[in-house]
């Protein structure tokens, strides 16, 4: 079996973007084969691991930093929390963007905290080299892993290379829009368990907990809530043994509320009114609809993963090679981000999302999940709620009509609203004797779920997938099976949309069961 190490938990935004190189892989056909790597493993498990030739670095600081500073057209802010377990591939992506390096078009700028360091560094990528620009005490201060730390970077390397736009990559573990929990942090040191090769489609491929339903009829499958999935059984078993945070060393992470106040105040202070052009997100679930929300007022353009990432993350090389021969647009460099991406991981990965959000154009999207959550939510309150709930339950629980991702309280936008379109016009069609005010809630339901759908196709303009998730569209969206978790309630996507009143009436009816439009009309 083949394992992966990917980029799943904490840190609400940690990205960048890096390549993942693969042993040479046999399925049945034998067609396909990926570059080589080492491999190595104490209990001869064949797990991913790098063979890291030098990188030419500079190791006393210099000052390079031009006293007339040139205005290039772009800085790319690229902050590396490595004081994890994702150290290894820190490396690697930095020595990738030395492959590059800083030219007429670019500033590649990056802050590296690595597992073990005493000293937070700074590093100008040039020349073939990574030449310390600045080394920082590593303190309460400057660790990674703290808003106020971001924060600082992003100010220093924007008024030390300023440049007509700026992009800020978010690298480090992800944890989509939960605020880190002990099930999320002990993914840190276990992700090498989730990817398994697929001998039979030569492709890497995450291990699917819904697998456990096989053998039950669909019916079963879509509703038995006992289900104990291999998501579950594999959290349950790691917990017991340790919880890991997401700075290691300093058990720290930002939040996603930290987050938004960091941009906030990049917005404000350092850029004096513009917005951010590219914010990157190389983590885990950070591609979220709830995400796009909080970026809206902050910069034009996301790119991010809605599924798991593996460890490697981008392929810098691969993003940064078109500023040597030209200038991008910002919304070219975040389209290009999406097909490096998919070019890394097509022929290797069975698992794999990247989309590319036009910010801009994202009201509309939260205006028509208000209007839709208000529906529903009325809806499940009316004399025949129970068709309603049957209505969003049977779409929910059903992997034919809801992609799931690998956090299960996280599922495909697109693929929600397209099965309610679908599924609502089916039930229209075949129930006769409907009530006039239960039916004028299902049409509604299809007008706001098919505007959607395109204010979501409207927003999204690049996006790619592997093969086992062909209904994905790019952006995750919040939808658990049980509860709430407490840290969504903070977001700005639920408070412009109360999502999550809709989502407490749907489970609260989900945890007591089948309720009959008779039992609901008798007096409590």
């Amino acid at each position: 079996m083949k394992n992966l190490i990917l980029r799943h938990v904490s840190f609400v935004a940690m990205s960048l973007l890096v390549s993942t190189t693969l042993t040479p892989i046999h399925g049945k056909h034998g067609h396909s084969q990926a570059p080589k790597t080492i491999i190595e493993n104490p209990n001869n498990l064949p797990t991913r691991s790098l063979y890291l030739e030098p990188i030419a670095t500079q190791t006393q600081k210099e000052n390079i930093i031009p006293q007339t500073r040139s205005v290039k057209p772009w800085t790319l802010l690229v902050y590396i929390a490595a004081n994890n377990n994702l150290h290894t591939f820190a490396l690697q992506n930095m020595r990738q963007m030395v492959r590059v390096g800083s030219n007429s078009n670019i500033n590649i700028v990056v802050q590296f905290d690595g597992i073990g360091d005493s000293k937070i560094k700074r590093y100008l990528i040039e020349g073939g080299q990574t030449k310390l620009l600045d080394s920082l005490e590593a303190d309460t201060d400057t660790i990674s892993g703290t808003p106020d730390s971001l924060y600082q970077f992003i100010k220093w390397g924007y008024q030390n290379f300023p440049a007509k736009k700026v992009a800020i990559d978010l690298w480090n573990h992800g944890s989509g829009i939960k605020d880190p929990s002990i099930w999320g942090k002990f993914l840190m040191s276990h992700r090498d368990d989730l990817f398994a090769l697929n001998a039979e489609k030569n492709l890497l491929e995450l291990n699917r907990r819904m697998e456990a339903n096989n053998g039950e009829s669909d019916d079963e499958a879509t509703f038995n809530l006992e289900t104990r999935t291999l998501f579950a059984d594999l959290t349950l078993a790691l917990m017991k043994k340790r919880g890991i945070a997401f700075n290691d060393a300093n058990e720290v992470y930002i939040d996603n509320q930290q987050l938004r106040s960091v941009l906030d105040n990049v917005c404000r202070y350092v850029l004096v009114g513009k917005r951010i052009d590219v914010v990157l997100m190389d983590a885990c679930h950070m591609g979220m609809v709830e995400l796009a929300s909080k970026m809206r007022p902050y910069a034009n353009f996301m790119v991010g993963s809605s599924e798991v990432e593996p460890g490697s993350g981008y392929d810098y090389e691969l993003l940064l090679t078109p500023f040597t021969t030209e200038d991008l647009t910002a919304k070219a460099f975040a389209v290009h981000a999406v097909r490096a991406y998919e070019k890394t991981y097509k022929t290797t990965h069975a698992d794999y999302t990247q989309a590319a959000v036009e910010l801009g154009t994202f009201a509309p999207i939260e205006h028509t999940f208000a209007a839709l959550a208000k529906t529903m939510h009325e809806a499940l309150s009316q004399v025949e709620s129970k068709k309603m709930f049957e209505l969003i339950r049977t779409v929910r629980f059903s992997s034919k009509y809801t992609t799931e991702f690998y956090d299960p309280d996280y599922i495909d936008a697109g693929h929600f609203l397209i099965s309610l379109i679908c599924k609502t016009r089916e039930l229209l069609a075949t129930h006769e004797g409907i009530s006039l005010e239960t039916r004028t809630a299902f049409e509604r339901i299809i007008e706001l779920s098919e505007e959607g759908y395109r204010a979501l196709t409207t927003s999204i303009i690049a996006e790619t997938h592997g093969a086992n998730l062909p209904m994905s569209h790019g952006l995750g969206l919040f939808f658990p099976k049980r509860n709430t978790h407490s840290s969504y309630l903070k977001t700005t996507f639920d408070k412009a949309t109360g999502w999550s009143l809709f989502l407490a009436r749907f489970l609260n009816r989900l945890k007591y069961g089948r309720i009959t439009d008779e039992e609901e009309q008798s007096p409590v």
